[in-house]
């Protein structure tokens, strides 16, 4: 038996990102609703895991921040992320002394990961090891939608999502907010951690407008427990430290950042002006010492990019601004008592 059929024409369109060819060496990651409906996400660690030249390693508490390198850039920092450069938005993690601090960005509401290696990545300044580009912004079609997610876990953990993007027409808005708790494996793992944020983009004319993102951190503990000789760690791992109890060793941090990028299609090519401003308090009680730092920073950027058929070419100018107020005590049970360093 023989059948005859019309001829079938297939056309394949090749995906791009951002509309442009992967002209450098970059990995790219995009989230479906579905991958973030699914899965708790609650280290980057867990969203990230598989991109080429990026490893992330959770510390499974939060107050430890997670270890990041790209290519081995970044494994020295003993504490923060140190070697390459973080933006969240389009707006930097990374302020001027070269660390980040990405504990105010919650990974379940990461919608895009790109990792830059290479020569492209020192249009970025210091980021001598790579660029992390992460955003939470959702698609420009996306309908009006509220989205709640509960997640609950072994170890008193709970987590609770919640996401709101009206539909505004041409304009977009998302506003986001999570609380976490979590008791932990072992003693002393306690955490309370509350994230929020917003992402906007107004529409000011035929490829001209306006984008304002704003992220908070509020974290009011994250216990330590430390570390363990080898033999307590194998007869009694679920405990802490004797030391770590005695000056009650952990963190409490409130971080925001606020910024604005102005962008527009000029006829050299395509402008891009961004301002952003950082606040970060931290009171960090460590054996024997309480440390208080107070952190204000910030910066502004400017680009210039465009193409042709054989020449793509990009311009900008960078500055930041960092002010730190740290001082530390001496400990009386974890809460600061005689001044030791004003700095």
């Amino acid at each position: 038996m023989e059948v005859e059929m019309a001829p079938v024409e297939v056309t394949a369109t090749p995906f791009r990102i951002a509309n442009e060819s992967a002209s450098f060496s970059a990995s790219v990651r995009t989230r479906t609703d579905q991958a973030i409906n699914s899965t708790p996400s609650l280290s980057l660690e867990e969203i990230t895991t598989g991109l080429p030249g990026l490893s992330v390693q959770s510390r499974t508490h939060f107050a430890l921040g997670d270890r990041i390198t790209i290519r081995g850039f970044g494994w020295r920092a003993q504490f923060g992320v140190r070697g390459i450069q973080m933006t969240l938005d389009g707006i930097p993690l990374t302020v001027a002394d070269g660390q980040s601090v990405v504990h105010v960005l919650d990974p379940s509401f990461v919608r895009s990961i790109e990792v830059i290696r290479g020569p492209a990545s020192t249009f970025w300044g210091n980021a001598s090891g790579g660029v992390l580009s992460l955003s939470t912004r959702p698609s420009s079609n996306a309908a009006h939608t509220v989205r709640l997610k509960q997640a609950v876990g072994s170890y008193g953990l709970s987590k609770t999502d919640v996401q709101v993007t009206p539909n505004l027409g041409k304009h977009q808005l998302s506003v986001y907010s999570s609380y976490l708790t979590q008791e932990g494996f072992r003693q002393h793992s306690d955490t309370r951690l509350l994230r929020s944020g917003f992402t906007s983009d107004i529409v000011l004319g035929d490829a001209r407008g306006l984008r304002v993102i704003g992220a908070l951190q509020y974290m009011p503990r994250a216990d330590s427990p430390g570390s363990l000789e080898e033999e307590t760690a194998q007869q009694t791992p679920e405990q802490a430290r004797e030391t770590i109890l005695d000056f009650d060793v952990g963190k409490e941090v409130t971080q925001g950042q606020l910024g604005a990028t102005y962008y527009d299609e000029l006829s050299p090519g395509t402008l891009n002006a961004t301002a952003y401003g950082i606040v970060r308090d931290l009171e960090n009680p460590i054996p024997f010492n309480v440390i208080d730092l107070n952190r204000r920073a910030g910066g502004v950027r400017l680009t210039l990019d465009n193409q042709t058929s054989s020449v793509k070419w990009g311009v900008g100018v960078e500055g930041k601004l960092q002010h730190d107020e740290r001082m530390e005590f001496t400990s009386d049970g974890g809460a600061p008592d005689s001044l030791l360093i004003d700095q």
